[in-house]
């Protein structure tokens, strides 16, 4: 009932399993600000610029955690979003961050992060619609080397 994305090992190795009616649209190159930059969708994945809260956004961002963590500071001084310790079920010697909230404005987004090297691994879910999946599908069987 699943498909699994297989990221590259230069970027972390990232496993995500989803719901094999999802259609994944990822970009994968060393030449970005993201170096995976991965949009998942049930049916088919609409234009990045349609305004549609997706299902699944992963991201390798070549920033360091501290730094990306970072960002959340203000929405959580405003409590516009709770952030809290997260270890992935299948990578456990690493720990992360879970942050819920309104992390893009107007909508409640669900989000962990992690630190890879000097970079960090972001996965979300743009809508409450996809919740359940995300948290028994995606986070159980994510995977990636730090």
């Amino acid at each position: 009932p699943y498909k699994i994305y297989k990221g590259p090992s230069t970027f972390a190795s990232v496993n995500i399993t989803y719901p094999k009616t999802w259609a994944a649209f990822v970009t994968e190159t060393d030449k970005s600000s993201n170096p995976v930059d991965g949009f998942f969708h049930p049916n088919f994945v609409p234009g990045v610029q349609s305004g549609t809260a997706f299902a699944l956004r992963i991201q390798v961002v070549n920033q360091p955690y501290n730094q990306q963590l970072k960002e959340f500071e203000s929405k959580t001084k405003a409590g516009k979003v709770r952030v809290s310790p997260y270890k992935a079920p299948k990578v456990q010697d690493v720990l992360g961050s879970r942050v819920e909230g309104e992390i893009n404005t107007g909508q409640k987004d669900f989000m962990v992060l992690f630190p890879v090297r000097d970079k960090t691994l972001k996965v979300w879910t743009e809508s409450e619609s996809f919740l359940k999946d995300f948290n028994e599908i995606i986070l159980p069987n994510l995977t990636f080397v730090p």
